[in-house]
């Protein structure tokens, strides 16, 4: 297995891997080996539906990254979602009224945002001190 658990030789992409296991960036033409399938196939597929739990959570960070002039893509396990061009950390919200799925009422769940020792991804270690 190479790192996100694809099998040797699955996708072409892969062979972009940095050294902390990340693959380059992807435009969604890349093919997947033995199957007629490529990355915006998949996009299409896994992501096509913006109403979708996690989904609306990369959409929302999406948004707050392009209207704060962020560059670069979003980091998993980061501390935090976007990192401003002059350094502001930022954690990104969201919520919705309406869902993927029935509902027979409408209810807004509130947030609760408290401090924490965060993770870094680079180091796989909590850092000490806590923040928000």
């Amino acid at each position: 297995m190479v790192p996100g658990g694809l099998p040797p030789g699955m996708m072409s992409a892969m062979s972009g891997a940095t050294e902390h296991g990340r693959a380059g960036n992807l435009d969604g033409s890349e093919k997947f080996r033995g199957l007629d399938a490529t990355v915006m196939d998949f996009w299409r597929f896994a992501m096509s539906d913006l109403r979708m739990n996690n989904v609306r959570g990369y959409l929302g960070e999406f948004l707050v990254a392009r209207a704060l002039g962020a560059a670069g893509n979003r980091v998993e396990w980061d501390a935090y979602d976007v990192l401003t061009p002059d350094g502001v950390r930022v954690e990104v919200k969201v919520r919705a009224h309406l869902q993927a799925w029935a509902q027979r009422t409408i209810k807004l769940g509130d947030f609760k945002i408290s401090q924490t020792k965060p993770w870094d991804h680079t180091t796989g270690l909590r850092r000490q001190g806590l923040e928000r």
